[in-house]
């Protein structure tokens, strides 16, 4: 069972675009940071919201 709130960072992409005039000069720019998460195994005991047999996440 994979755990809902623990996870691993696994990857960011950073992109940076830039939109010039007829001048060259920088009129708009946009940076785009997207992060990608791999979740890990439920640590079921060793977790504070698993209890009665079962993940409590949210309830």
């Amino acid at each position: 069972m994979l755990c809902p709130y623990l996870f691993e960072h696994t990857k960011v992409i950073q992109q940076h675009h830039y939109e010039y005039d007829e001048n060259s000069n920088v009129i708009d720019s946009q940076f785009i940071t997207a992060e990608k998460y791999k979740h890990k195994e439920c640590l079921k005991e060793q977790c504070a919201v698993y209890y009665n047999g079962k993940c409590n996440y949210k309830k």
